[in-house]
């Protein structure tokens, strides 16, 4: 499985929308900048078509020490949890984005 890289995604944007490199990869790096500063201030971010992301704190519990068995505290913290839209589902379990998109009302 191949993984998209934020030098890829600066990459599709400049081709698709005729930037420089240099200003497409200003514009994601300030894309994911202003997404981390919403979601470290508490704030859910949706994106339509996409997902939802938002942080949740886990609480404390009791863990186990995969070396050797024994209980191992865990402390609480916070974390971001990523719940899919329905068409981004759609688009995953179809393997293929035109035909869930084209299925669109109107579109």
């Amino acid at each position: 499985m191949e993984t998209l890289t934020k030098k890829e995604l600066a990459r599709a944007v400049s081709d698709r929308m005729g930037y420089s490199r240099r200003v497409s990869q200003g514009l994601v790096d300030e894309i994911f900048k202003y997404i981390f500063n919403a979601l470290s201030e508490g704030r859910k971010v949706k994106i339509v078509r996409f997902g939802t992301l938002q942080w949740m704190e886990k609480g404390p519990r009791m863990g186990v020490n995969v070396r050797d068995g024994s209980p191992l505290y865990i402390s609480a913290r916070k974390t971001v949890s990523f719940r899919p839209s329905r068409t981004l589902k759609g688009v995953v379990n179809a393997c293929t984005s035109e035909k869930v998109l084209s299925n669109r009302r109107g579109k």
